[in-house]
C-alpha cells in the first residue's frame, strides 16, 4: 500500500509542477492590471472545498478529471493517489482540509501563504501518522493536493478571462487586511468609483420607490445597501453617494420607531450642514420617535418642502389622529396643487380620506394627482385600491386597506359608475406592475396578484367576470393554489372539480404532511364535502393553523358561519365574543344581528 501510494504521487507530480507555471502566469499578466476586481473569498473556499470533496471518498468524475488536465494541457491520468485508504483518513480530518484549502486558497491568489511553513508542518506530522511514512516524504503529497484543488479552480475559468483572474490577484495582493476593505489606490480608480456609485444610486432608486408600497422590504434592501457601500462590494463608491446611503438608512429606520436608536447612530455619521437631502426631516423623525412631538410640529411646519409636509402629516395622523391631519389641510385641492405632496404623503391623504368615508373625494384627488405629476408605484397602487374600495358596500370598504376584500358573498358591482371604479382600479394596478417590472419581494408579488384577480373577479361586465371565475376555477382544478386564491374562491363562492386537487393533497398528507397553502386548499375542499357540524369540528381544530395563511376574521366568518347553518346558535354567540377582537366592529354587528335573526330569539336588542 505504502509503495502505490508513493508511485501514484509522482504520477500526478507533472501536474503539480504545470500548476506552478501557470500560476505563475496568471502573476505576471496582474502586472498589465488596470481595472480592479474584488472575490468573494467565501465562494472561493466553497469551489477549493468542491473540488476536495470530490477526492474524498476516492469518488472522482473521470470526465471532470479529464478536463482539468486538458486545461492544463496534461496527458490524462488517473487519480489513483486520492484512492488510496492511508490519504483518505488523512484527507478526511477537518483541519487538514482547512490547512490544505488555506495553501490552495493562496495560490490561487498569487499570495504568499501566512505562516505556511507552519501550515505545512502540521501537515506532515498529519501525513506521517495516517500512512506511517517518516514526515520529509509528505511534501510531495502536500503538493500534489494543493495543486489538484488549484487545477480545479483554474479549470473553472474560461480561457479567455485568464486574464481577469490575474488582475484578481493584483487587487486581492493590494487588500488591507482580512477584512477584505480596498486600498487608498482602489478608492481612487475614477472607473470603479464610477461603476460602485451608478450601481448604489440604481438600488437606492429601486428602494425609494418600493418603499411606499412594501416598507419592510424597503428597509432591509436599504440596510444592506448600507452594509454594502461601507466595507462591502460597492465600498468604492464616492462619499457623496455613501451619504446619501447614510441618511436614508437612518431616514427608514427613523420612521420605524422601534429602530431609533439605529437611525440615531447612522445620522451622527453625517456632516454638519449636509445639505444633499433635507437633515431637518430626518431629524424631526427622530424628535418625534424620542416623544418630541410638538417639536417636531415645529421644526416641519414652516418647511415648504413637499417631502416635510408629508412626514409632518404622517406625525400628525400618528401623534393626533386622521381628523385633525385632514383638518390640517382642509382647504387642499389635490387638481390645484398635485406638488403639495410626495407619493408618501398622498397615500396617507388618501388611506385617512378613506377611513372617514371620503372615498369618492380621495379617488378623484388621486387621478388629479396623477395626471399632473409623476406616476409612482405608490401611487397607483393606493388609487387602485380607493376605486377597488368603491366597488363594494360602504361598511366593507375598509377592508380595502388590509389587502383584497375576503368576505362570504363578495359580488360584483352594477351601474356606470361601477364600470368607471372598475376600469381605473385596473388601470391602476397595471401602472404598479409597469413601475416595479416585477422586482418585488414574493410577499407583494402574491399581495399584488391577489388584487389583479379580486378585480377581474369584481368586473361589472358579466361576461368578463365569468371569464375571471373560470381562470380561478381552473387553477384550483389543477393543484395550482396559493392562499390568497383559496381565500378568493371561497369568498366568490366558485365551485370546481375537487378530484384532482383532493388525490394531490392526500399524497401530500402521506408524504410529510401539508403545507400552510395545502391546508388552506384542504378547508376549502373541506367545506364543500363536509356536512355543517363535520366541517365546525375541522376548522376548530386546525384554526391555529390556519389563522396564519388567511386573516383572523375570515376563518372565525367561516366557523360562525356554519355553526349558524348548523343551528348551533350559543356556540355562534360564544364565539363572537371570544374572538371579538379579531372582527372588528362592523362584521360583528353583522354576525350578532344573524345570531339574533335565529329562531327562538329575540332580534330586537341586536337591531337596535
Amino acid at each position: 500500500m505504502e509503495a502505490s501510494v508513493s508511485v501514484a504521487v509522482k504520477v500526478l507530480l507533472p501536474l503539480a509542477r504545470a500548476v506552478s507555471d501557470t500560476v505563475a502566469q496568471l502573476r505576471a499578466e496582474r502586472a498589465a492590471a488596470r481595472a480592479p476586481f474584488r472575490v468573494q473569498t467565501s465562494l472561493l473556499d466553497q469551489s477549493l472545498k468542491n473540488t476536495l470533496g470530490r477526492f474524498l471518498g476516492g469518488g472522482v468524475d473521470d470526465k471532470w478529471w479529464r478536463h482539468v488536465l486538458a486545461e492544463l494541457e496534461q496527458a490524462f491520468v488517473a487519480p489513483d493517489f486520492f484512492k488510496a485508504p492511508p490519504v483518505q483518513s488523512w484527507l478526511g480530518e477537518t483541519d487538514v482540509q482547512e490547512d490544505i484549502v488555506s495553501l490552495a486558497r493562496a495560490n490561487v491568489m498569487g499570495q504568499l501563504p501566512e505562516g505556511e511553513d507552519e501550515t505545512r508542518k502540521r501537515l506532515s506530522a498529519s501525513y506521517s501518522r495516517h500512512t506511517g511514512k517518516p514526515e520529509r516524504f509528505a511534501k510531495d503529497p502536500i503538493n500534489v493536493a494543493v495543486a489538484s484543488l488549484t487545477a480545479g479552480y483554474i479549470a473553472s475559468i474560461p480561457k479567455g478571462q485568464r486574464s481577469v483572474a490575474g488582475m484578481v490577484q493584483a487587487v486581492y495582493g493590494r487588500l488591507e487586511g482580512i477584512d477584505g476593505k480596498l486600498d487608498q489606490a482602489l478608492e481612487r480608480n475614477a472607473v470603479v468609483q464610477s461603476e460602485h456609485a451608478k450601481v448604489a444610486e440604481e438600488e437606492l432608486s429601486r428602494i425609494l420607490t418600493h418603499r411606499t408600497v412594501d416598507f419592510n422590504d424597503a428597509l432591509e434592501r436599504v440596510d444592506a445597501l448600507w452594509h454594502r457601500v461601507n466595507g462591502g462590494d460597492l465600498t468604492a463608491a464616492p462619499e457623496e453617494v455613501k451619504r446619501r446611503v447614510r441618511y436614508w438608512t437612518a431616514r427608514l429606520r427613523a420612521s420605524n420607531f422601534e429602530a431609533v436608536d439605529d437611525a440615531r447612530s447612522i445620522r451622527q455619521g453625517l456632516p454638519y450642514g449636509y445639505t444633499d437631502e433635507n437633515l431637518q426631516v430626518l431629524d424631526a423623525l427622530i424628535m418625534a420617535a424620542d416623544g418630541g412631538a410638538d417639536l417636531a410640529f415645529q421644526m416641519l411646519r414652516e418647511d415648504d418642502d413637499p417631502d416635510a409636509r408629508s412626514v409632518l402629516f404622517g406625525l400628525l395622523v400618528h401623534f393626533r389622529g386622521r381628523s385633525a391631519a385632514l383638518e390640517w389641510c382642509a382647504d387642499l385641492r389635490p387638481d390645484k396643487s398635485p406638488e403639495y405632496f410626495t407619493a408618501i404623503g398622498w397615500r396617507d391623504w388618501a388611506v385617512c380620506m378613506g377611513h372617514v368615508g371620503n372615498w369618492k373625494d380621495a379617488a378623484v384627488g388621486l387621478k388629479a394627482v396623477a395626471s399632473n405629476s409623476e406616476w409612482e408605484a405608490g401611487l397607483a397602487m393606493i388609487e387602485g385600491i380607493i376605486n377597488a374600495a368603491l366597488l363594494i358596500p360602504k361598511e366593507r370598504r375598509k377592508l380595502v386597506f388590509n389587502g383584497a376584500p375576503i368576505y362570504g358573498g363578495v359580488a360584483p358591482s352594477l351601474g356606470r359608475e361601477a364600470r368607471a371604479w372598475h376600469g381605473r382600479a385596473r388601470e391602476c394596478l397595471a401602472q404598479v406592475d409597469r413601475c416595479l417590472a416585477g422586482k418585488v419581494s414574493k410577499g407583494l408579488s402574491e399581495f399584488l396578484a391577489d388584487w389583479r384577480t379580486w378585480v377581474e373577479l369584481m368586473n361589472p361586465v358579466a361576461a368578463d367576470a365569468e371569464i375571471a371565475r373560470s381562470k380561478v376555477q381552473k387553477r384550483l382544478e389543477s393543484g395550482d393554489v396559493t392562499a390568497g386564491l383559496v381565500s378568493l374562491s371561497w369568498a366568490f363562492e366558485i365551485e370546481f372539480d375537487a378530484e384532482n386537487l383532493r388525490t394531490r393533497l392526500d399524497r401530500h398528507e402521506r408524504l410529510g404532511g401539508l403545507g400552510d397553502e395545502e391546508l388552506l386548499a384542504e378547508c376549502l375542499v373541506n367545506e364543500r364535502s363536509m356536512g355543517p357540524r363535520e366541517f365546525a369540528t375541522y376548522v376548530e381544530g386546525r384554526m391555529e393553523r390556519l389563522e396564519k395563511v388567511m386573516s383572523k376574521s375570515v376563518a372565525t366568518a367561516m366557523l360562525f358561519e356554519v355553526l349558524i347553518e348548523d343551528g348551533q346558535v350559543e356556540r355562534a354567540r360564544a364565539l363572537i365574543e371570544k374572538r371579538r377582537h379579531h372582527l372588528g366592529d362592523d362584521l360583528a354587528t353583522r354576525m350578532e344581528s344573524a345570531v339574533g335573526a335565529q329562531p327562538g330569539t329575540d332580534p330586537r336588542e341586536h337591531l337596535e
